[in-house]
């Protein structure tokens, strides 16, 4: 249950700040080019319940599978996971020191 309301949460969040950024990007324009902008409340109401249906539908399949549950929150920073930058996993570490490549 808690996945579910992280991902309706997070969804809904961003839905709302993507609206946000989308009514500033329209008005901007509109004033800056000097457009006409018609901005409906139901296309920003719909954009926003879309991103929600988005975090309900995910949240509830990882929930619902126990992929969440059972995933170990450790597992990438741990070596050999995809985010080791050690030299045999493939990836180039940078050194921040001399800016020198290694590998």
């Amino acid at each position: 249950m808690q996945f579910l309301v992280e991902a309706i949460t997070l969804s809904m969040a961003g839905g709302i700040f993507g609206a946000a950024l989308g009514v500033a990007a329209a008005k901007a324009i509109s004033f800056f080019a000097e457009w006409p902008t018609v901005l409906s409340v139901s296309s920003i109401a719909g954009s926003v319940l879309f991103s929600g249906a988005v975090g309900v539908f995910f949240g509830f399949l990882s929930s619902a599978e126990g992929l969440a549950a059972r995933s170990d929150p450790g597992a990438p920073l741990r070596v050999g996971g995809p985010f080791d930058p050690s030299p045999s996993s493939g990836l180039r570490a940078r050194s921040l020191a001399s800016g020198a490549r290694s590998g």
